[in-house]
């Protein structure tokens, strides 16, 4: 097992860690301390979320740049304010019905196609505002419209950055829909 503050981690400020790009395979193999609140580890070979049962004060989770299929392993985390999954191999929304203090969510540059569990996020328990799904492959306006309209805190649905798109986001008229 690795010690986060040793060659495969760098500590800096406290309660921060980043495994920036060290190849990491599993969070398991690597010794969290339970105090982190941030926990950056873009850039690795990570295909599995676990490993973050015991991080009760987690808020800021970085896990872009990956290998994860499946959004699982989070339902502990119920301090968790950011979450990145952006650039893995996701192919649709699930595993986040715990999260009720999460506020951001990057789920940019993957393979979505399945909205479905943003429904579990629907009310006013939930905190969720900003949401990055660019670069995915959401081609369903009404499935999109129908897994989104409940998110009572949402004030800012990306599905479009620098030309890079969702199929929905050629749909005739989707700006009469989704005013930007």
């Amino acid at each position: 097992m690795r010690s986060a503050r040793g060659p495969g981690g760098v500590a800096g400020m406290p309660g921060e860690l980043s495994l920036m790009d060290r190849g990491v395979k599993s969070l398991k193999d690597v010794s969290l301390s339970s105090d982190l609140h941030t926990l950056n580890a873009h850039c690795n070979l990570i295909t599995r979320i676990q490993g973050l049962d015991h991080l009760r004060n987690l808020q800021h989770l970085d896990l872009s740049s990956n290998q994860i299929r499946r959004i699982e392993g989070l339902d502990s985390l119920a301090k968790l304010r950011t979450l990145s999954l952006s650039c893995n191999l996701l192919t649709k929304v699930e595993g986040l019905e715990k999260l009720f203090n999460l506020c951001m969510l990057n789920l940019s540059y993957n393979r979505i196609h399945d909205l479905s569990g943003f429904r579990s996020l629907h009310g006013t328990r939930h905190k969720i505002s900003h949401i990055d799904l660019h670069s995915n492959c959401v081609s369903n306006i009404n499935h999109l419209l129908q897994c989104t309209k409940g998110l009572r805190c949402l004030t800012n649905l990306t599905l479009e950055r620098n030309g890079k798109a969702n199929p929905v986001c050629h749909v005739a008229g989707m700006d009469m829909i989704l005013p930007t």
